[in-house]
């Protein structure tokens, strides 16, 4: 039985969201907007809700991000906006994430008061995006805006990238990501063609005045185990697509009902397998990690409704083998403690097994959540300058070493947070319209700037 957790935060009523605004100072130096990737006038829009103007307050968020709704629920607030809020005491930082949330639901609830989109001029200049995710989908509806004709191709049977199929909805509702993809898509007339996958040819590139390239890192990293092909072992963006279908009752079967569940990793992934493992009726939830708390990656609310929700963590530890039965089903998992020492290349500090530690799990499901990559497909391309991982390379206009291609997301840096990639398909957008034009235009670049990486 799957259970829908959509309590990460209750929503406010509008008095509460008021009264929540009303602890905004609005200070001068504004940290949190620094702090935001995208620049989002947060004092400005808070402003708006203690006046009462919800709708208000959602248009100014989107000035700068078309998807106030998604990153109310998912951007890591913690280490951003509301890392720097200046009011501590006593209630805490203003909850800036739960008024996006209110006021992004507010807006469904009122769609007749919003105002529409009105796209300038048709310019007669084609842009072809793939990839549909939020770096792809930000830099459509900019270009759209703008007069472009923007067509998408997106691999996968739903646009939304990992929002879509990596975000389980117990983090984010299926209905604000709804409502802010289709209803841009309608109103700036966006061509998406789903279950197509193309690639960079010259047949592309001549119907086409310009191409972004923003597929993403869907390719997930694997440590190779003994025992990994056994039954009862996911990779961890299956795993959550699994999780979404059953949510979605597009399946039926759940194989981790009553079952005893050990997810490997300590990032965003393992800690949402971790919690929709719970959420699914697992018997017993373990997370295995090889380092510390402190050193754990994952946003630090999802640890403490992780462990709220009675996940069991094995702390410094890492896994040597999984083990089957007569049958080729998962039936334990073999880990080792661990000690740390000197930071390495990515600047935590190094587990180092000790020897004589090892312990066996008795589980019935393994998920193996330790990141994504780029898919090895531009490596082939001779002409696509690319790293040793495989992340596309660009200069600061994001375009690539081929003149008039063009790349953002999780293909350039690997791997980030929902609101980067937002930042970054809007920087690719600046970029083709620099490159089309041979100027940048204003009113684009300064929806970026203020904002930081």
């Amino acid at each position: 039985m799957y259970v829908n957790s959509e309590e990460k935060t209750k929503s406010f009523k509008s008095q509460e969201a008021v009264f929540e605004a009303s602890r905004c100072i609005e200070c001068d130096s504004a940290p949190c907007v620094k702090a935001c990737p995208v620049g989002v006038d947060i004092p400005r829009f808070i402003g708006r809700i203690k006046m009462g103007d919800f709708i208000g307050a959602n248009k100014i968020i989107k000035e700068k991000c078309f998807f106030p709704g998604v990153c109310g629920y998912v951007c890591p607030v913690e280490k951003l906006c509301v890392q720097r809020c200046c009011i501590t005491e006593p209630l805490g930082p203003v909850k800036i994430n739960q008024l996006q949330q209110f006021v992004a639901e507010y807006e469904i609830e009122h769609k007749d008061e919003v105002e529409k989109v009105i796209p300038e001029k048709i310019n007669g200049k084609k842009i072809g995006i793939l990839g549909a995710g939020p770096a792809g989908l930000s830099a459509a509806f900019w270009l759209a805006e703008k007069g472009y004709k923007v067509t998408i191709y997106e691999s996968k049977e739903f646009p939304g990238g990992m929002m879509t199929y990596g975000i389980p909805q117990y983090r984010l509702p299926r209905k604000i990501l709804l409502n802010e993809i289709n209803d841009r898509v309608k109103e700036l007339g966006i061509e998406i063609k789903t279950n197509t996958v193309i690639g960079i040819n010259g047949l592309l590139q001549k119907v086409y005045d310009s191409i972004l390239i923003s597929t993403g890192a869907w390719s997930q990293v694997s440590l190779e185990l003994p025992g990994i092909h056994l039954a009862g072992v996911f990779r961890g963006l299956d795993f959550l697509k699994l999780v979404n279908d059953i949510s979605n009752k597009k399946r039926g079967a759940n194989p981790i009902h009553e079952k005893k569940v050990a997810i490997i990793g300590g990032g965003d992934v393992a800690m949402d397998a971790a919690i929709s493992a719970v959420n699914l009726g697992a018997k017993r939830t373990f997370l295995i990690y090889r380092r510390s708390f402190e050193e754990m990656p994952a946003i630090p609310s999802e640890v403490k409704m992780a462990k709220e929700k009675g996940v069991m963590f094995w702390i410094k530890a890492m896994p040597k083998k999984i083990l089957g039965d007569e049958n080729k089903n998962v039936k334990a998992i073999e880990c080792i403690e661990t000690k740390l020492g000197e930071p390495d290349e990515t600047g935590r500090k190094k587990p180092i097994p000790i020897s004589g530690t090892e312990f066996q799990l008795d589980v019935d499901v393994v998920i193996e959540a330790i990141g994504q990559k780029v898919e090895d497909e531009f490596n082939k391309n001779k002409d696509l300058k690319v790293y040793p991982n495989g992340t596309i390379k660009t200069n600061k206009n994001r375009e690539t070493s081929i003149p008039g291609i063009f790349a953002a997301g999780d293909v350039t840096n690997g791997g980030s947070t929902v609101v980067q990639a937002i930042a970054e398909g809007i920087e690719a957008a600046i970029g083709i319209d620099k490159y089309l034009n041979d100027n940048i235009d204003e009113k684009l670049e300064s929806k970026i700037q203020g904002g930081q990486k």
